[in-house]
């Protein structure tokens, strides 16, 4: 399969550096950092208020991690596509998509939301918060999360990315809580969004086939 960037072509990509205005030359390694967003420190605050900590951030780097201060991560060469999550853990998933079998192509977000279901329903971990897309609620993958709790962020999050840029998706973002501690998430993230339980979910969804009887 093609490469989604360059189309096969072997071309190298070239990006003007915000920082010394030089021209710089891309790798496909560095293709792939352009996926990366580092959360805002505010954010991983309100996360370890709700958990009481983070043990592990599941797709990260040593830049990432300098806001997050887990005393473990996943990184991109380790990948936490691949390993078993545990205890309390933060995943802030990577843009972009990547090649899945049968020469599919899969958004990282996509993976890493299965990933995490997994990982819960086998009860590798205790607590998690999920950063992900504000469109990914549309997809055809999302559903399952309706059952745990969301908080819909009513502000613009900008993120940082390698290079120091501040960046916003312009899709707004949602916060996914998995966990017992569902109280907790709700008195913390209703100061920055809508909150909607696994409660209000299922009274929605009994309402809808109540009308449809």
């Amino acid at each position: 399969m093609n490469c989604m960037y360059c189309n096969g072509t072997g071309r190298i990509h070239k990006q003007i550096c915000p920082i010394c205005g030089g021209t710089k030359r891309f790798t496909h390694d560095d293709v792939a950092e352009e996926n990366e967003r580092y959360t805002p420190p505010y954010y991983i605050n309100l996360a370890k208020k709700v958990m009481g900590g983070i043990d592990l951030d599941v797709a990260s780097c040593e830049m990432a991690n300098q806001n997050v201060e887990a005393p473990h991560f996943y990184s991109r060469k380790e990948s936490g596509l691949t390993h078993n999550w545990y205890g309390r853990i933060w995943c802030n998933p990577p843009y972009g998509s990547t090649e899945h079998g049968n020469n599919s192509v899969a958004t990282f977000q996509r993976l890493f939301i299965e990933k995490a279901l997994a990982e819960y329903e086998a009860g590798h971990f205790s607590q998690g918060i999920l950063l992900l897309l504000g469109n990914v609620i549309y997809t055809t993958y999302f559903p399952p999360l309706f059952y745990h709790t969301l908080c819909l962020n009513k502000h613009t999050l900008w993120f940082s990315d390698p290079l120091g840029r501040r960046i916003h998706s312009g899709w707004g973002n949602v916060f996914v809580y998995m966990g017992d501690n569902v109280q907790s998430f709700v008195e913390v993230f209703r100061t920055i969004g809508t909150v909607l339980t696994g409660a209000t979910v299922y009274e929605r969804e009994r309402e809808g086939k109540a009308k449809s009887v």
